[in-house]
C-alpha cells in the first residue's frame, strides 16, 4: 500500500502527520517536496527519514529520490514502537543541509503483536492450573498437597527430595561446625564425628578421629 503526502521543506505550517501501524514494514511512502514556492528538485541529494521513539531509540531510513519526490519504505526500525514520534525528513547535498520538514509519525498500536496466545480463559484455567500443579511437584514433591506417586515423573526428582538426600549423605558422612554465640564458642558435630581438644601452652588443639 502507497501512501502520498506533500512535505515542504521550508520553516513554518502545519506539522503533517503520516499514520502507519505498529511493526508495519515494506510500505512505500511518497512525498513530493516543495520549497514553498513550487516543487524542489531532489536530484542529487540525499533525502532521509529518521526521529526518535518513546523508548528513546532512534531510527533512520534513507529514501529513493526521482525528481521532486523521495519514498521512503518502512522498516521494522522505525515502526517497531507505537505512539505519535517526532520525526524529521531532511535533504542534504553535498554534505550540506539543504531544508528540513518536521513529520508527526503516528504508529497505531499492534492489537494483536506477535506471540500473542489466542484462546479464552476457560481454556487457560486449566492449563495454568496444570503448571502450578507441576512446578508445586518439582519443587516440594506434592501435587495441591498430595504426596506425587511413584509413576509420577517428579517422584524422587524434584528439589525436596534432593535436599533431604544431602542432608542425609552430610549426616552420614559426619560434619562438625564452631559458631560464636554472645561471645561463647559453640561446637556442634553429628554423632558419628569425633573431635579430642587439647590446650597446650594457650593454644587449642582440634584432634579429628578419622576412622
Amino acid at each position: 500500500m502507497a501512501e502520498t503526502r506533500n512535505i515542504n521543506i521550508t520553516p513554518g505550517g502545519t506539522t503533517p502527520v503520516i499514520h502507519v501501524s505498529q511493526n508495519d514494514v515494506g510500505r512505500s511512502i511518497t512525498m513530493n517536496v516543495t520549497d514553498g514556492d513550487g516543487w524542489y528538485d531532489l536530484t542529487g541529494s540525499t533525502v532521509k527519514l529518521q526521529g526518535i521513539k518513546p523508548s528513546g531509540l532512534g531510527y533512520t531510513v534513507e529514501g529513493t529520490v526521482s525528481g521532486h519526490t523521495v519514498t521512503i519504505v518502512t522498516t521494522k526500525q522505525m515502526t517497531d514502537e507505537h505512539g505519535n514520534i517526532a520525526s524529521e525528513l531532511k535533504v542534504t547535498k553535498n554534505n550540506t543541509v539543504i531544508g528540513t520538514a518536521n513529520i508527526i509519525l503516528a504508529v497505531e498500536r499492534d492489537p494483536h503483536p506477535d506471540h500473542t496466545y489466542d484462546g479464552s480463559l476457560d481454556e487457560l484455567i486449566p492449563t495454568i492450573t496444570l503448571l502450578m500443579e507441576t512446578a508445586e511437584a518439582y519443587a516440594v514433591g506434592t501435587r495441591s498437597g498430595v504426596p506425587v506417586s511413584s509413576d509420577d515423573p517428579a517422584y524422587q526428582n524434584n528439589a525436596k527430595f534432593y535436599a533431604e538426600a544431602l542432608d542425609q549423605a552430610a549426616a552420614n558422612a559426619g560434619y562438625m561446625f564452631f559458631d560464636i554465640v554472645d561471645g561463647e564458642l559453640i561446637y556442634t558435630r553429628t554423632d558419628n564425628t569425633q573431635v579430642d581438644f587439647e590446650l597446650d601452652d594457650g593454644d587449642l588443639y582440634a584432634t579429628i578421629d578419622e576412622s
